[in-house]
């Protein structure tokens, strides 16, 4: 959460010439809700049912797609495994200081963080959860504070076409 998937994945699905889904603006579609609101009214567990039903579709695609997952679905249902698998995964890791910076003004808007008090505690808690899960990615990608998102997508890229020729 917070690390720049999307914002990464629209432009190096724009440099490859391969279609961008974000799955959180898929799941919206499909409820007709923000992510927030889904949270609320359905609960996490029907989220994450509905999040794992959206992998499973883009696992089915026959065609080449940059994907920016929510920031829980590779810890549930064996995600990661799945996408894995299907393709090519990069973890966009971050300390929980630099996700502290970018996320502090946009609780509100993120449902596992709009009722948290200590939100560095918070974020360096999930992190720590979660990093079990987001180690298993097929690339582990370290982006700094410094790094853009040209430099970003230029090293994700260069490992894209690495894979897609060798």
């Amino acid at each position: 959460m917070g690390c720049g998937k999307s914002s990464i994945g629209v432009r190096l699905s724009a440099n490859l010439g391969f279609d961008f889904i974000d799955t959180d603006s898929l799941l919206e579609e499909q409820f007709g809700k923000k992510i927030a609101e889904i949270f609320e009214m359905e609960g996490e567990d029907a989220f994450r049912v509905a999040e794992q039903k959206v992998l499973q579709a883009i696992v089915a695609r026959d065609d080449d797609v940059v994907v920016a997952c929510g920031g829980g679905m590779p810890c549930f249902f064996n995600a990661m495994a799945m996408m894995n698998v299907a393709g090519i995964t990069v973890y966009l890791k971050l300390t929980a200081e630099m996700l502290l910076k970018r996320l502090r003004d946009e609780m509100a808007h993120r449902p596992l963080l709009s009722h948290q008090k200590d939100l560095m505690g918070y974020i360096a808690n999930m992190l720590n959860e979660r990093e079990t899960f987001y180690g298993l990615a097929w690339h582990c990608m370290v982006v700094g504070e410094s790094d853009t998102i040209a430099d970003v997508c230029t090293t994700i890229q260069a490992m894209v076409e690495d894979r897609l020729q060798g």
